[in-house]
């Protein structure tokens, strides 16, 4: 029950007053007010400010790799790269419209990478033959960044590929620079995460990336044994390394040790950079529920409760490509076993189009469950899917995504959130444009980035909160026009976040009558 006006005024004294240690002291009465004839007392209503937005993380997986999302085809040529770029461009609106927030984008494959590295060779998925004149990865950061998109830089961490890929490569491959730290399992090649040397090359990659571009966060894909890993070929590694330990513990231990070295050579010189893992769907087997040993522990040797505990790792995507049984008790679980870590669940979209043909209600449901059981986003397989209207993917999308959101925070110790912002000014300039500027906050150290949000009132009274813009790098904004229309006033709100998207308290606002 609500209590308003001059009775709460004195609901509010009288607790004061009786309130405290010692002896009981009885209120005296308020004094009695007499109004003056023809008027009334009333005290001012004033509409408390709440943030317009929640905050959830919408993500993406965007591949780079056979042509599957982006670039679907190869260019030989200048003009032909020029299309490839527009392509990206359209595709990121697209996801930017959709109320996407997140995208984890590939960069590199099965030992080779999208960017001019001076660790390993350049994929030529773009031209067909030799490097593109643009930095891919460059070029989609910055594009992510030009949309308020963060973005993830997603490694494959232990495939190599078979031989035909590794005859490509030209003996710039890993494989034929130091097959001592491979194994060939399956026909396929893979780095040997039981190999300290391996374990260091592979964090050198992750140090490049995020010393040569501002990357919002570091992805780990195939971070595990393979497939039918209990016959994977290193028993010559485990006799050197692996002393007293259990071979599957031993396993375990390496992979928590190769995360130990990617964290560190992530944020070493770079903080703010988060990192990741796409693990195995189901953490563990749980008893009398079906999906065998296939599991991130039993299964691939991932040990996903370690690295949380020894903070190696900011937060997971569980790839939980599966639906019904094989999906819920699985996902209650991951809550259960990590409470206090972001668990993001991975959902299988290419599963409404391929030989599993799931309703698309599937995957709304899943969302809807992800939501009520409080996990703080999802993830979706892959981007392609989003696309066609003819699968029922992009309806489901716009239904479950219609409200603004803002990424998840990322707490970290050490990282204190932004001081308060200071009042924007709102100018009306020459052309009739509303323009907003601001100061960055006396004594804010850090980096910092804004979200601007707009109170409009419009000639029925009415009033709505929307976020306008996340992540505006610069110190200020023209507001779009269709914001203003209709409006008596406009009132704007400036908060500082961080690299880690940690927010700071909401400035004081400042406002403009709409003539």
């Amino acid at each position: 029950m609500k209590i308003s006006g001059l009775t709460g005024w004195f609901v509010s004294i009288a607790a004061l007053l009786f309130a405290g240690c010692g002896t009981k002291k009885v209120a005296p009465s308020p004094p009695t007010v007499k109004p003056l004839p023809d008027t009334m007392i009333a005290a001012p209503v004033i509409e408390p400010w709440v943030s317009p937005v929640r905050e959830e993380m919408r993500g993406v997986w965007l591949t780079t790799i056979y042509g599957l999302d982006w670039p679907q085809r190869s260019a030989p040529t200048a003009e032909g790269l020029r299309k490839q770029r527009e392509e990206l461009c359209r595709i990121l609106d697209r996801l930017k419209r959709e109320k996407f927030n997140t995208v984890f984008f590939q960069v590199r494959h099965r030992g080779d990478v999208i960017y001019p590295s001076e660790i390993e060779p350049q994929s030529t998925i773009f031209t067909g033959a030799g490097k593109p004149d643009y930095d891919p990865l460059e070029f989609a950061l910055k594009e992510c960044h030009k949309r308020g998109l963060t973005f993830h830089a997603w490694l494959i961490v232990t495939p190599l590929g078979p031989d035909k890929h590794i005859r490509s490569l030209k003996g710039e491959s890993v494989k034929s620079r130091h097959p001592e730290w491979c194994v060939r399992h399956n026909n396929l090649w893979y780095l040997n995460p039981g190999v300290p040397e391996a374990r260091a090359y592979f964090a050198s990659l992750v140090r490049e990336i995020v010393e040569k571009y501002p990357v919002d966060g570091i992805h780990l894909d195939y971070m595990r044994y393979p497939e039918k890993a209990k016959i994977f070929d290193d028993a010559a590694t485990y006799k050197q390394y692996g002393g007293n330990m259990d071979p599957a513990a031993w396993r375990r231990r390496n992979l928590s040790d190769l995360m130990a070295d990617v964290h560190r050579a992530a944020t070493e010189k770079t903080p703010w950079v988060q990192v990741s893992v796409a693990t195995i769907g189901r953490l563990r087997k749980l008893a009398d529920k079906r999906g065998g040993d296939w599991t991130a522990y039993e299964g691939v040797h991932q040990d996903p409760v370690v690295w949380a505990q020894e903070g190696s790792v900011d937060f997971l995507v569980p790839m939980l490509y599966y639906r019904d049984d094989l999906f819920y008790p699985f996902l209650e679980d991951w809550k259960a076993q990590l409470p206090d870590l972001p668990i993001i669940p991975g959902l299988a979209t290419y599963r409404v189009v391929d030989n599993s043909q799931w309703p698309a209600q599937v995957i709304g449901e899943q969302i809807d469950s992800a939501r009520h059981m409080g996990f703080p986003g999802v993830c979706l397989f892959r981007e392609d899917q989003l696309r066609h209207e003819s699968n029922g993917i992009p309806q489901i999308i716009r239904e479950r995504f219609a409200e603004d959101v803002v990424p998840i925070p990322i707490h970290r110790k050490g990282f204190a959130a932004p001081i308060k912002a200071e009042i924007p000014r709102l100018t009306r300039r020459t052309d009739g444009k509303i323009a907003v500027s601001w100061d960055k906050a006396a004594g804010e150290t850090a980096v910092v980035y804004y979200r601007l949000f707009l109170r409009r009132f419009d000639t029925s009274g009415r009033m709505q909160d929307r976020l306008v813009a996340d992540r505006i790098e610069d110190n200020s904004y023209l507001l779009p026009k269709e914001l203003t229309v209709g409006a008596t006033r406009i009132e704007v709100r400036l908060q500082a976040i961080n690299k880690m998207n940690v927010a700071g308290p909401v400035s004081a606002p400042s406002s403009m009558e709409i003539k």
